[in-house]
C-alpha cells in the first residue's frame, strides 16, 4: 500500500504475486518463539544476526548500473542508470541478488548492481 500511494503509476495490483512472497520471506525472517529466539538458533545452534542494510522498501525505485556505468563512475542518478522497481530478493541467488522490474518492458530479472531509494525521494524527478 505504501508503494501504491508514492509511485502508482508504476505500482498495480498485478505485482501483489510478489508482494506476498516478499510478506512470506519477511514472516519467516522475524518469527521467533516464545523465548524470543530465532528458528536457526534453536534449530542449528546457530548465532542468528539481522542486517537491516538489506532490508528495502517493496516497490521503491532502483537504480540499474551496467558494466559500462560501473567502469565509467556513473552516478546513481545518472539519467543514464536504468531505472526498476524492486520486488524482492531473489530466492535462487545470494541475499544481495534483487529482482527488478523494468517498468518498460515489464520483465523481472534478477540484478546485483542496484542503488534503493527507500524513500522514493526520486519518484517526481522520474515521472
Amino acid at each position: 500500500m505504501y508503494s501504491m500511494r508514492n509511485w502508482p503509476e508504476t505500482i498495480s495490483n498485478i505485482l501483489l504475486p510478489y508482494a506476498w512472497k516478499e510478506v512470506e520471506r519477511r514472516m519467516n525472517l522475524y518469527s521467533f518463539n516464545k523465548h524470543g529466539e530465532h528458528p536457526e538458533n534453536t534449530f542449528g545452534n546457530l548465532k542468528y544476526t539481522s542486517n537491516l542494510k538489506d532490508r528495502h522498501t517493496w516497490g521503491c525505485p532502483v537504480f540499474v548500473l551496467s558494466a559500462e556505468s560501473r567502469k565509467l563512475k556513473i552516478t546513481k542518478w545518472d539519467p543514464r542508470a536504468r531505472v526498476g522497481v524492486y520486488l524482492g530478493h531473489s530466492p535462487y541467488h545470494a541475499g544481495s541478488v534483487a529482482l527488478v522490474l523494468n517498468p518498460k518492458t515489464l520483465h523481472v530479472s534478477p540484478q546485483y548492481h542496484v542503488y534503493f531509494d527507500d524513500n522514493f525521494s526520486t519518484v517526481p524527478y522520474i515521472r
